[in-house]
């Protein structure tokens, strides 16, 4: 399958790069409708490229030393500055210790030049089905810092996503950084995605295990991308394991919850029952490995 541009440049637009992210804010205050943000650029320029977006101008937010924030504080959560590369998130040790599922995602999202630019807030905010950053952000919580003239406020990122390429951003505000919060003591995630003979997931699944010994408090999440056109929490079946049964029992019963709630679409890349399939696959197979580890 081949996907590819006609096009072998850009329309024109205005390029700006402030140096404070009061002087970007400012910007977006007075002409946010007419801009976009590029921070690594890699969605934004092949979206350009393909004619699927048109814009007055592209402010540049890799100038912006707060932007380029990153670290974790025990008690507090991992911080994610919307300039961090996805090869710099990935040289974080913690991330790969207590983000396990982000981990796998962050490092089979595309390949090492690509990582090179690329950013994690960038590929969250293109919204479309099958990127990767979704949903293992949702299994630990996450939520996105928004900035404006007008102040600061924070959206959860199940509730950032709103459409194909659509997010609660409004046109004045920007997405300043990822704060995911520090999972309890023990916590067991992982990530699978299914891409095969395409650059795009065609069915990806998160998994998460707090307290996985004390059905009273065990906590389990799965959340999926690719499948429909935006992620989806199991939440029903995220319920079957509050009880106090054989795990075996507990994952063939959570299958069958996952198969007749979690819905899958047609299109290009795969159909509904292509999809549908995938998701058996993939939810049996990570939730063996969370809850059997």
């Amino acid at each position: 399958m081949s996907f590819g541009s006609p096009y072998f440049t850009v329309p024109k637009f205005e390029y700006v790069k402030p140096k404070t992210l009061d002087e970007a804010l400012q910007f977006l205050a007075e002409k946010g409708e007419d801009t976009k943000v590029l921070a690594g650029g890699v969605g934004l320029l092949a979206f350009m490229k393909e004619r699927l977006i048109d814009c007055k101008y592209v402010l540049d937010i890799k100038g912006i030393p707060e932007l380029h924030q990153l670290g974790f504080r025990k008690g507090m959560g991992l911080g994610i500055g919307a300039a961090v590369t996805l090869s710099e998130l990935l040289e974080l040790p913690v991330l790969k210790e207590k983000y396990t599922a982000l981990y796998d995602a962050v490092r089979n999202l595309s390949d090492p030049n690509i990582r090179n630019r690329a950013t994690l807030l960038g590929d969250l905010c293109e919204a479309i089905p099958w990127i990767d950053s979704p949903p293992p952000l949702i299994l630990f919580d996450a939520e996105v810092v928004i900035g404006s003239v007008r102040g600061v406020r924070n959206v959860k990122v199940k509730d950032f996503i709103v459409g194909t390429a659509e997010t609660a951003l409004q046109h004045d505000e920007l997405a300043e950084y990822i704060h995911v919060p520090e999972p309890a003591p023990g916590t067991v995630s992982r990530y699978l995605k299914f891409s095969k003979g395409t650059e795009f997931s065609i069915a990806s699944v998160g998994a998460l295990v707090a307290n996985r010994d004390d059905p009273a408090k065990r906590s389990v999440r799965l959340a999926y991308g690719a499948i429909n056109v935006m992620p989806i929490e199991a939440f029903d079946a995220e319920k079957v394991f509050t009880q106090d049964k054989p795990v075996k029992e507990l994952i063939a019963e959570a299958l069958k919850v996952v198969d007749s709630t979690v819905e899958t679409l047609t299109d290009v890349l795969g159909t509904a029952e292509y999809r549908k399939h995938l998701v058996k696959v993939q939810t049996a197979a990570v939730l063996k490995e969370i809850m059997e580890a």
